[in-house]
């Protein structure tokens, strides 16, 4: 089964949706900043994945001692937020 979001060992496994169908690739990210330009670039589709992606990121930050959910939100503001 193709799992296109999984949370492992403190770090977020994205399925790369641009590649799809002609090959499946699982990328690794551990920084916020790269979750939201995954999120940018459409490695991640479609509205609750994006929200499960950017509510991953908020995790990775908040293991760190930083609330960023905010900043992600401002800084892709085409996305919609409430907060």
């Amino acid at each position: 089964m193709i799992t296109p979001i999984r949370w492992e060992r403190h770090r977020l496994l994205l399925l790369d949706q641009t590649l799809l169908p002609v090959e499946e690739r699982t990328r690794e990210y551990t920084r916020w900043g790269d979750v939201a330009d995954a999120i940018r670039t459409l490695v991640v589709r479609g509205a609750p994945a994006i929200g499960c992606a950017a509510a991953f990121a908020s995790q990775i930050q908040h293991q760190r001692g930083l609330h960023v959910l905010g900043i992600v939100c401002q800084k892709y503001h085409h996305t919609h937020c409430s907060l």
